[in-house]
């Protein structure tokens, strides 16, 4: 099924499709908004999108990546060994055989009027993706009524998930990019999307954010997957052939997001989208003085004095010996810093 406005015509998004492609009630859900913000950078992002939308793709930003890294590429993991999603719902607080994709049914998400009855809901107002940035930002500490207990539970669950998420780069990842030492995103972004949910974010590509172009996506799905509760991707720059990913809990997506535009819908499904995505750049590939058309650095890597966007796989090798235990134990993993804000975009 493809997300489109009428025959001929594009939808917000600005993909074309059919009629019978697309169910009747999708068309009132998928009006485009314009873009309106005071703020420099969001002004700047429009208008680099509009230009690009206008010339017909993207403008190619040169890159040293080998092809087969531009190109997308579906994977498969061991969850076993890599359990992403017993970690997010150690730290969503969640019972252990919550199913990820029916979360808005849980009488948590039902309580907090998450769905909407039909009107479709803002990102802001999902209570999950708020207690995962509170969580990593520190607001368990002051939350009220918080004791002591929660907050050191909250503090080791958070650990958890990022010796569990390290572990996956550290394996997954690096094989994945040919075995060579990577520059990753330090913390990875996590995203839910329920039913009703309007689009996280819009259509974009993450140089307009100004990421360095030797810089690859990493998408992997906790819930399973499809049509409009997915990532909507082209195949290469300039195609606008967006299609969406079908994938299951142990398939990961890597594909050149930095230039392959990629976007989401309102989810009009029944099943609610729990993911994470990151970025990683080859280390003899990084550039650390990249400022794209910023002015300054937007994207740092990190170092023993000061946390950054970015984090090193070489420097952390060999803290990286053991991987993180069933229970939620790591040993012979350095404790990373946990507090660091999500700031990645879509």
């Amino acid at each position: 099924m493809l997300c489109g406005g009428k025959d001929g015509n594009e939808c917000s998004q600005g993909v074309k499709c059919n009629d019978e492609d697309r169910p009747e009630d999708l068309e009132s859900k998928r009006e485009a908004k314009p873009i309106r913000s005071t703020k420099p950078r969001a002004a700047m992002i429009s208008k680099q999108c509009k230009e690009r939308n206008n010339s017909g793709g993207s403008s190619l930003l040169p890159t040293s990546l080998p092809p087969d890294l531009l190109l997308e590429h579906q994977f498969a993991y061991d969850t076993a060994v890599h359990d992403l999603a017993g970690a997010v719902r150690r730290v969503l607080r969640l019972p252990t055989d919550q199913a990820l994709g029916l979360l808005h049914q849980s009488e948590e998400a039902t309580a907090h009027k998450m769905l909407n009855k039909g009107r479709t809901v803002k990102p802001c107002r999902n209570i999950f993706i708020r207690r995962w940035n509170s969580t990593f930002g520190g607001g368990e500490d002051n939350r009220k009524g918080t004791t002591e207990e929660e907050r050191k539970e909250a503090k080791e669950a958070c650990q958890n998930f990022v010796d569990v998420y390290k572990h996956f780069v550290h394996t997954v990842a690096v094989k994945e990019m040919h075995g060579e030492p990577l520059i990753y995103q330090a913390q990875p972004t996590f995203r839910c999307s329920h039913p009703g949910q309007a689009a996280l974010g819009h259509r974009h590509c993450d140089a307009d954010y100004c990421h360095q172009p030797n810089e690859v996506n990493f998408w992997l799905p906790l819930s399973p997957v499809y049509d409009t509760n997915s990532l909507w991707v082209e195949s290469a720059p300039g195609l606008h052939d967006f299609k969406p990913i079908e994938a299951q809990p142990g398939e990961g997506f890597r594909f050149y997001g930095n230039q392959c535009e990629h976007y989401t819908c309102p989810n009009t499904t029944e099943h609610t989208r729990i993911s994470l995505d990151f970025r990683v750049v080859p280390a003899s590939l990084y550039d650390p003085e990249y400022k794209g058309k910023s002015w300054k650095v937007n994207f740092k890597l990190g170092n023993d004095e000061e946390r950054g966007w970015y984090s090193s796989t070489a420097a952390e090798s060999s803290s990286m010996a053991v991987q993180p235990t069933s229970d939620g134990a790591s040993s012979g993993i350095q404790q990373a810093d946990s507090d660091i804000n999500n700031t990645a975009t879509l």
